[in-house]
Order: structure tokens, then C-alpha cells, then sequence
């Protein structure tokens, strides 16, 4: 997974996109572990957004997300409901 997404990772950094800890570091904009991946970002547009591009790099690659263990957190932003029907208008793949 990280070597999939590392166009992605790429673009993310450069615009800045993640969680800033204020502490002279870059923002943290992922986590990987195993096949998990946890995407990090308190605006909840710019989430979906990264989602979408993480999405596309895998679906160039002939890949999926299991769909029964997608899951977005947000904690006043109901990013899941975006996903209610399967897909999200930003996205360029339409079929994750």
C-alpha cells in the first residue's frame, strides 16, 4: 500500500494536507500499518479529497478497497455519508 500511494503522499505533502502538530515538523497526512491505512486531516473536504486520489492510484493499479471495512471518522463532519452511495463525485475512479 505505501508504494501505491506514494504519488499521493507526494501531492499531500506539497499542498500542505494533514494534521499540523505545530511542531516545526510537516503535517502528518497518513498512517500505514499491515494493509491498514488512516488518513489524517480536520477538514473534512481536503479528506475526502485525499481519499479520492488514494482511490485512484489504487484502481490504476487493478486494486480495491474492501468495502466492508471502509470506514471514515469525523467527529462533527459526517464523512460516511458521502460515501452512502459508493462513490464520491471528486473521485475519477467510480469504481472502488
Amino acid at each position: 500500500l505505501e508504494s501505491v500511494a506514494r504519488a499521493a503522499v507526494q501531492s499531500w505533502a506539497a499542498r500542505h494536507l494533514g494534521v499540523d502538530l505545530e511542531d516545526g515538523f510537516s503535517p502528518i497526512s497518513h498512517l500505514f500499518y499491515a494493509d491498514n491505512c488512516w488518513l489524517l486531516e480536520h477538514r473534512g473536504p481536503q479528506l475526502i479529497e485525499m481519499f479520492c486520489e488514494l482511490t485512484d492510484e489504487l484502481v490504476r493499479r487493478g486494486m480495491r478497497w474492501n468495502e466492508g471495512s471502509l470506514l471514515l471518522l469525523r467527529n462533527f463532519w459526517a464523512a460516511r455519508e458521502v460515501l452512502r452511495e459508493g462513490r464520491h463525485a471528486g473521485c475519477k475512479s467510480k469504481n472502488y
